[in-house]
């Protein structure tokens, strides 16, 4: 019928451009050196947070040397495919602000120090979000680069995440940033909950970056909102499993 809306075609236009983006080797190598100076200087800011600057302070410098890293990238190389990565971090990290709320209010097992907030975050957040995504990301890119399956890649990708969120979690707690309470937890830090729940969470990742490569603006922030949206049901369903009471 003329008029009529033709929602597969309005899809398609939201999540992908006119003809696919062809992602340069050259861009993959740019996203991954940064993420890699990303993580280690945000690694020595969260270690020397613990020492010298604990609480939201400590936090928000240690995550915004990493929001300056993919500034100092996009500058450096104008890539949509390398927007649309950053663009949907950050809008998962915004999304997942609805998680953070049910952890703090809903089950009560997280707690913030005072400081700047949006919701019941720290204002940091979505930004520290942003940086742990494209840590998997950027070795699911290398890996598929390098002829790993995407059920391989997914594989590494989620086997990282698992152990390296944990340890920001643990250094975290040491930091004072945050602290959880009234559940299981592993070494009297991480709930069991967080761990199952960070790895379900990576599971998508590697598909992600597949589907950013031709991706429009709108599509990125949609992509980037299912991810968010996934963190949400990764935290509750593993609460579900092994989150009862400590």
């Amino acid at each position: 019928m003329r008029g009529r809306l033709d929602l597969s075609s309005a899809a398609e236009v939201a999540t992908t451009s006119a003809a696919p983006t062809m992602v340069s080797q050259a861009d993959v190598d740019v996203f991954a050196r940064h993420v890699l100076v990303a993580s280690l200087a945000g690694l020595l800011a969260s270690l020397g947070s613990m020492a010298l600057l604990p609480g939201w302070v400590g936090a928000t410098v240690a995550v915004g040397q990493g929001a300056l890293v993919c500034l100092r990238m996009l500058h450096k190389r104008r890539s949509r495919w390398l927007a649309n990565l950053v663009v949907a971090g950050l809008t998962a990290g915004v999304v997942e602000l609805v998680a953070d709320h049910w952890l703090v209010h809903g089950t009560r097992t997280l707690l913030y120090p005072e400081g700047p907030s949006v919701a019941a975050s720290p204002i940091y957040m979505p930004f520290a979000w942003l940086g742990m995504l494209c840590a998997g990301l950027a070795l699911g890119l290398v890996l598929r680069r390098r002829g790993a399956s995407l059920a391989s890649a997914t594989g590494c990708v989620v086997l990282m995440l698992g152990g390296y969120i944990p340890l920001f979690e643990a250094i975290a707690d040491r930091a004072g940033w945050w602290v959880y309470r009234d559940c299981p937890r592993l070494l009297d830090t991480v709930p069991h909950y967080i761990v199952l729940g960070e790895i379900l969470l990576a599971a998508p990742l590697v598909w992600l970056g597949e589907r950013l490569r031709t991706a429009g603006a709108l599509g990125a922030v949609m992509l980037g909102a299912v991810q968010g949206a996934w963190i949400f049901a990764s935290y509750a369903l593993a609460h579900a499993l092994v989150g009862g009471s400590a």
